[in-house]
Formats: structure tokens, sequence, C-alpha cells
């Protein structure tokens, strides 16, 4: 699994849970200090490589804004300050060039393209089945076009979905995610099928799913 965003709740989830090995990156330093704190509390050191660096598709060093708790983003020209913090980027392919990973989380404010720009190999292995995006609208700020996006990950032969836990059952949808703003995005949903019917129920809140 490889997460990019927070304060790591799917990671948590994953890698506690469900005893999965993931990778979660988290640009903004006092951001990525919770982060490890998660990490360390819930004793999946072993299971998580966390690093405190941006994605993007060439390696280099970007402002990001730091006042905005998990809405933090890569700065725009309007939004450069002295309260900006450096980070260094990587490409995802760098990192995961070794890597088969299954599932990737990208919530990163409106940044999604340039992320996957630099997640072009990784797109392309088979390994990986599921590929969840926060698509809000925030790609804009950066001059970015959705639409683009939808067109680039089903290039890739990755289908929109929605998941209902409770009924354990995937539908495809016609383009993103109008309600949560969270689109799953599968390519062989007759494999992730199968993989929700393997795995066991758990009980959240007193109700089974």
């Amino acid at each position: 699994m490889c997460q990019i965003n927070y304060v790591g709740a799917y990671t948590i989830l994953a890698c506690a849970a469900k005893k999965a090995k993931a990778y979660c990156f988290e640009p903004v330093p006092t951001t990525f200090e919770r982060l490890m704190d998660n990490i360390r509390i819930n004793d999946i050191r072993d299971r998580v490589i966390a690093l405190n660096i941006g994605l993007s598709d060439r390696e280099d060093k970007l402002l990001f804004t730091v006042d905005e708790n998990c809405m933090n983003h890569v700065a725009t020209d309007s939004e450069k300050s002295n309260n900006n913090v450096e980070v260094k980027v990587s490409r995802l392919d760098t990192i995961l060039k070794d890597c088969d990973p299954h599932l990737m989380k990208i919530d990163v404010e409106g940044f999604e393209t340039i992320v996957l720009n630099g997640a072009i190999e990784t797109l392309n292995k088979q390994s990986l089945n599921s590929v969840i995006m926060e698509l809000n609208g925030s790609g804009s700020r950066y001059g970015f076009n959705e639409e683009d996006i939808l067109r680039l990950i089903s290039d890739y032969g990755f289908y929109p979905c929605i998941y209902d836990p409770f009924s354990r059952k995937i539908e495809t949808l016609e383009g993103k995610n109008n309600l949560s703003g969270k689109t799953i995005f599968i390519r062989n949903i007759n494999l992730a099928l199968e993989r929700i019917k393997a795995s066991p129920l758990v009980s959240i809140l007193n109700t089974k799913i």
C-alpha cells in the first residue's frame, strides 16, 4: 500500500488491522511528527516506511503551506510567504521502483496531476489494482482539469467506482464520486470483489462490515 496524505488513517487501518506493509508520504514537518506518533502508538513501525517528503514529477524542492491543517498543499505563486516551508519532492516511480503496490491513496489537495505524472511506471504495474483519490476541484488552483485526470487513469485500465462497506458492494461510476469527492479507481473489479469476500467481517460501532 502507498499512502500520500495527512496523519495516516488508511495506513493504520491497513497495517495494524490487516498487517499490510505501506509507504506513506507527508511533506509538512509538523504534520509528519503527528503521523510518526500515530505509527508508534499503533506499533506498526516495522510495517511502515514513512517519508517526510512531497511527491512530484521530478526531483526538486517545493514550497508548502503550513497553517491549513489537513488542507496544506503546494503553495501557489500568490500563497508564497515566509510562512511556507521548503520540502524535498521526488517521483513516486523512483521510490517504488522495486515495489509492487496493490493500493494507493492520493490526497494532495489539487496536485494530483503532477503526482500522477511522476507515477507512470507505478500505474503500469499490474499489481496495482486500486487507487483512491480525492477529487474536489482543488486542482483548479494550479490550472488543472479533473477531466484530464479521469482520462489519464482510464488509459491505465482503471474504472471509477464507489464502495458501500455495509453491503460490501462495488458500483461503477460515469465519472468521479460527487458525493464525497473520494473516488476509488479499480482495475480488476472481480479481483477486488474476491478480496472483499475473503476478508473477515469486522465490528465498527456495533455494526458488522
